[in-house]
């Protein structure tokens, strides 16, 4: 994780692998989302996809965005709407699912 620490512009909430290994995906409490590569710890592209928001301070707090990746498709979990993003590779907006609520997770199955 330091890695990313190095190469983010502000600080990060949460990240999963890409489907290939070869990058990070990270979201930041700016609300962007970034694809870092893995190798060289550089920011490859990036996107704003959220409001931006703060992180809780400890346990218990109100959920915030979070980011899963499942057989090359990336979603983006944000509970200020209620919604799920799916993005493609370049970090483009492809769909968004209106869940509502305050969605904390995601789980895919299929």
């Amino acid at each position: 994780m330091a890695v990313f620490a190095a190469a983010l512009p502000t600080e990060m909430s949460a990240f999963a692998l890409a489907s290939d290994g070869d990058a990070a995906l990270v979201i930041t409490v700016d609300g962007d989302v970034h694809r870092i590569d893995v190798d060289a710890g550089s920011i490859v592209a990036s996107n704003a996809i959220v409001e931006a928001f703060e992180l809780p301070d400890g346990h218990g707090g109100p959920p915030v965005p979070r980011i899963a990746v499942v057989d090359g498709h990336i979603f983006v979990i944000d509970p200020a709407t209620g919604s799920v993003i799916e993005l493609d590779e370049r970090l483009d907006e492809r769909a968004r699912f209106e869940v509502g609520g305050a969605p904390a997770g995601v789980v895919l199955v299929g």
